[in-house]
């Protein structure tokens, strides 16, 4: 006589399969960056779309889109200056609301028809800086005669 059992996993060899299924998913989620949604990120992006506008003879703006960050340095110099370097015309530290789609600074004190190169950076949250991100550049307008300034 033979006897059939019928064939079941115990419960404790179901409850480790579905431990070891949950620590994979977890192992795998992180390797795939998800953990950064459960613990938060500390990002430090490159400023984007560097452009100059409103130049005058001492003056021009400059602006950026932020990426997410709050705090940026502005270096201004002669055209083809190296940036970080010390030979910079003009440095600026420019801070940002977290909500900015773009920003935009004043660049005052430069030297009419001039040729310049702007480079920006983001400060990041641990004090670190991401590379210089330019060069921009631009010429500022020289004064017309008669002392009249060009806008």
């Amino acid at each position: 006589m033979r006897c059939h059992f019928p064939l079941q996993t115990p419960n404790y060899l179901i409850m480790k399969k579905q431990h070891w299924f949950l620590v994979l998913l977890i192992v795998a989620m992180a390797n795939l960056g998800f953990s950064q949604g459960i613990t938060g990120t500390n990002e430090c992006n490159d400023p984007e779309s560097i452009a100059v506008f409103a130049v005058g003879p001492n003056s021009a703006k400059v602006s950026w889109i932020p990426s997410g960050s709050t705090l940026f340095e502005v270096e201004v110099g002669s055209l083809n200056f190296e940036p970080g370097t010390g030979q910079f015309d003009l440095v600026q530290e420019v801070q940002a609301d977290p909500t900015s789609i773009r920003l935009s600074t004043l660049l005052l004190g430069l030297k009419p028809g001039k040729k310049y190169a702007v480079y920006v950076r983001t400060v990041c949250p641990d004090h670190s800086t991401t590379e210089w991100i330019g060069p921009v550049t631009f010429k500022t307008k020289r004064h017309e005669s008669g002392g009249v300034i060009v806008p």
